[in-house]
C-alpha cells in the first residue's frame, strides 16, 4: 500500500515542478517547498507553512545609524557601577577605571555620571522619535522624583546601567531596525490530488536503515563500582526493507524518509535510561536489486500466495498466482541463460568463466604464466 500512495505523492512532486533537494525535502523555483513523510504507513506530501516576519525589537519608526549606536553604547556599557559600601570618593579601581573612560575623575558623583549619561541619550535621540522621547522623560522624571536610578535609598544618587528604565531607553535606540527569527506557521496536507498518475517502470532497492545508541548519561549511574547499577551500551538497531522506485534518487528520498519514520517509532519506544537512538549517526544505504535476484524472490511471494489461496478456497486467485509464479521462474531462468551466453562470447563455452586478461599483453593470465616446475629433477 505505501507503493501505492507513493505513486500519488510522485505524480504530485511531477505536477507542482518541484525539484528534490535531499532527504526527504523539495524545492520549487529554488526555495523551500515542503517534504514528504509517512503516516499511518501512507506518504504524504506536506507544504512548509507560511512564512512571517519576526517581530520587531525597537518601536523606532526608523532604524538609527551604526555609527550612532557605537558612540551611545561606548557610554552606557561603560557606566561606572557604584559600590555602596565603599565611600563615593574612594571606590573600587574597577569603578575608578570606568568613570575615568567617560572622563569624570576617579571621584563618583551621581549628578555628572547621570548628566553624562543623558548627554549621550539627547545625542542620539532624533527629536521626531516619539516613543523614544517618552522613554527618556521616564528616566527623567523618576531621577528628579526618587533621586537614583537602580539604588536602595532615596536620593542615594546611585545609577545602574541596568535599571530597568535605562535599559528601556538602550534597547529602543540599540535594537531598532532589528527582528526577531521569522516565524514559520504549521505544515499543510497538500490537497489537490492527481486526475491521472503516469505510469513507471520501478526498480526494486533494498533500503538497510542502521541506528545507533549515544551514551546521554549525565554523570549518573555509570560510574559506579556495582555492575548492576552500569547499562551496557545498546546494540544498534538495523532495519532492511525493500520498495520499488522508478530510479535511485526516489529511492533515496523514500529511504530517508523511512529512516525518518523508524528513528521516531525507536525514540518512542526507547527502553534505556541512559541511551537513545542517535539521529545524527544514523546510516541509510540504498542498493538496487538486480532483475533476476528480484523475479527468485517473486516466485517464492507467488507461491506463497498459491497455497493461501487455496487453503482459503480461492481457486481463481490460486490460478493467477501460479500462472505469476510460472512466468517468474521462466523469466528467472532466461536471465540465468543470458549471463551463461554472456560469457561464451569470452570464453567459447557456454557457462564456463571468462578468462582474467594480462594487462600487458591481452591474453589469458593463466597461458602466459608458465607451468609450476613439480620438482629439481624435473625441471633438468
Amino acid at each position: 500500500m505505501s507503493d501505492q500512495s507513493y505513486d500519488r505523492v510522485r505524480q504530485q512532486i511531477k505536477n507542482l515542478g518541484l525539484k528534490h533537494k535531499g532527504g526527504g525535502s523539495y524545492e520549487k523555483d529554488g526555495k523551500y517547498f515542503g517534504r514528504v513523510t509517512k503516516q499511518s504507513g501512507q506518504y504524504i506530501l506536506k507544504k512548509a507553512g507560511e512564512k512571517k516576519p519576526g517581530k520587531a525589537l525597537s518601536k523606532a519608526k526608523e532604524p538609527y545609524k551604526p555609527e550612532v549606536k557605537k558612540k551611545l553604547i561606548g557610554v552606557i556599557n561603560n557606566l561606572p557601577t557604584p559600590d555602596s559600601n565603599y565611600p563615593m570618593d574612594d571606590q573600587p579601581d574597577s569603578v575608578k577605571q570606568d568613570l575615568k573612560k567617560l572622563g569624570l575623575g576617579t571621584k563618583y558623583d551621581g549628578d555628572k555620571v547621570y548628566a553624562k549619561m543623558m548627554k549621550a541619550f539627547d545625542q542620539a535621540l532624533k527629536p521626531d522619535d516619539k516613543e523614544g522621547q517618552r522613554l527618556k522623560k521616564k528616566i527623567e522624571d523618576k531621577w528628579k522624583k526618587t533621586g537614583t536610578l537602580g539604588g536602595t535609598k532615596k536620593n542615594d544618587k546611585l545609577i545602574f546601567g541596568g535599571e530597568e528604565l535605562i535599559g528601556d531607553l538602550f534597547n529602543h535606540i540599540r535594537l531598532s531596525g532589528e527582528r526577531e527569527g521569522d516565524q514559520e506557521g504549521p505544515e499543510t496536507d497538500v490537497k489537490d490530488d492527481p486526475k491521472t498518475i503516469d505510469k513507471v517502470e520501478k526498480k526494486t532497492y533494498e533500503v538497510r536503515i542502521t541506528i545507533p545508541y549515544e551514551n546521554v548519561e549525565s554523570g549518573m549511574g555509570q560510574d559506579t563500582d556495582d555492575p548492576e547499577d552500569e547499562e551496557e551500551q545498546p546494540d544498534d538497531v538495523v532495519i532492511t526493507k525493500k520498495i520499488k522506485a522508478a530510479d535511485e534518487e526516489e529511492a533515496q528520498a523514500r529511504a530517508d524518509v523511512e529512516a525518518d519514520e523508524a528513528y521516531e517509532k525507536l525514540e518512542k519506544k526507547n527502553k534505556y535510561q541512559y541511551h537513545k537512538p542517535d539521529y545524527d549517526m544514523m546510516d541509510v544505504d540504498v542498493e538496487q536489486i538486480s532483475e533476476s535476484y528480484e523475479r527468485k524472490i517473486m516466485v517464492k511471494e507467488n507461491i506463497k500466495n498459491f497455497v493461501n489461496s487455496l487453503e482459503k478456497g480461492d481457486n481463481l486467485a490460486a490460478a493467477d498466482a501460479f500462472k505469476a509464479s510460472i512466468a517468474d521462474k521462466v523469466s528467472s531462468a532466461l536471465d540465468d541463460r543470458k549471463s551463461e551466453v554472456a560469457q561464451s562470447m569470452f570464453t567459447g563455452q557456454v557457462g564456463a568463466d571468462s578468462p582474467e586478461a594480462n594487462a600487458f599483453t591481452g591474453n589469458d593470465v593463466a597461458a602466459d604464466t608458465p607451468a609450476e616446475v613439480a620438482s629439481d629433477e624435473v625441471a633438468q
